[in-house]
């Protein structure tokens, strides 16, 4: 047994396992060729290797031995390293870190959406009152699409056949091809598989459900994309893009709102008990591309009251700053000064409220 063993390290150290050296240890792996050459050689002749049997037996029993015996050796380490991430405890984590940045330069803190998360977020923001905090906006919006799969239209369309964008992208090649000659008379038609993709392919209803759900949810995909992105910070378009994905939806269904209630009551839901916070809402109305298009502004005045909210939590308490921010908010509106110019105006919709 102890030959054998040798024999199945000479088999690792030779590369007989199917794995190649990188061009910077050809060096190192010519050198343990040569070495699993002396090792053969110290066997004698007529020495037969292990078979199939005793390998994946013996040998595999034996090497996960190994491993338990490795885990073992960390198990006192868990005990000491691993925590719970209870409320309380990433309460404190938090905690630290604003005191090692420094209360006086955080602004918006963002954490996952869990509910121990939001718990902890809060209490920091009870001690820290300056700092804003908010769940993460990609996992709010991919929460939604999670609502939206659990709708029982939703859910009975999903069941109904797998791979739904593609028969959708594809369905008059699709129908073409499965009413085919070719198809008909292949043994893929014969299968009960083949007979239910036929059958959705070929099934209106069907096809009808699927282009609702994602013409439902295409606006919803968009904001996801604009908050998961790097193309430009997402705070000040977060409020617009929401609602705009909301009136769209209402738009392509206006003559079916009960088929789109659903769906804008998971969003509503989402954003107003988890999403929305007045930083939103001073970070739209300070980006130039909406304070300056009627249409858009006069549909949200209702934002004026977050607006002055951060701002006099900012002022703390100081009469004379809050009077300096309104005069400078009327200067920012009306487009006077600097605001005025033809390159401010000029850049309005196309460059980032930051820059």
């Amino acid at each position: 047994m102890a030959k054998a063993e040798t024999k199945m390290k000479v088999m690792v150290l030779s590369g007989e396992c199917g794995l190649s050296a990188s061009e910077e240890e050809e060096e190192k792996q010519r050198m343990l060729e040569m070495h699993a050459i002396d090792v053969v050689t110290t066997m004698g002749p007529g020495y037969k290797g292990p078979n199939l049997h005793v390998i994946r037996g013996y040998y595999l029993a034996k090497a996960v031995d190994e491993v338990k015996i490795y885990v073992k050796s960390y198990r006192e380490i868990w005990k000491k390293t691993d925590v719970l991430k209870t409320a309380r405890l990433l309460h404190q984590l938090f905690r630290e870190v604003v005191l090692y940045v420094g209360v006086e330069n955080i602004v918006h803190m963002m954490t996952d959406n869990a509910a121990n998360y939001v718990v902890a977020s809060k209490l920091l923001m009870e001690e820290f009152p300056l700092i804003f905090w908010s769940p993460c906006a990609a996992h709010c919006i991919n929460l939604i699409l999670q609502d939206i799969g659990k709708l029982q239209s939703v859910c009975s369309v999903v069941e109904h056949a797998s791979g739904i964008i593609n028969i959708l992208a594809h369905k008059n090649e699709l129908r073409a091809m499965v009413t085919s000659r070719e198809w008909v008379s292949s043994a893929y038609a014969k299968y009960s598989k083949g007979k239910k993709f036929v059958e959705s392919v070929l099934d209106s209803l069907f096809l009808e459900e699927c282009a609702i759900i994602m013409r439902m949810s295409e606006p919803l995909v968009r904001v996801l994309r604009m908050v998961d992105g790097d193309d430009r910070p997402s705070m000040g378009y977060l409020y617009d893009d929401i609602h705009h994905a909301k009136e769209e939806m209402l738009r392509r269904f206006q003559k079916r709102k009960a088929k789109v209630k659903p769906f804008i009551d998971i969003i509503n839901n989402r954003w107003d008990g988890q999403l929305y916070r007045n930083l939103y809402a001073v970070a739209f109305w300070l980006n130039p591309q909406f304070q300056y298009d009627a249409n858009i502004m006069d549909k949200h005045m209702s934002i004026i009251s977050g607006l002055l909210d951060v701002l006099e939590k900012y002022a703390h308490g100081n009469l004379p700053l809050q009077s300096k921010i309104t005069s400078e908010m009327k200067l920012f509106r009306n487009a006077k000064h600097d605001f005025g110019r033809a390159s401010a105006i000029n850049n309005r919709t196309f460059m980032p409220p930051g820059i």
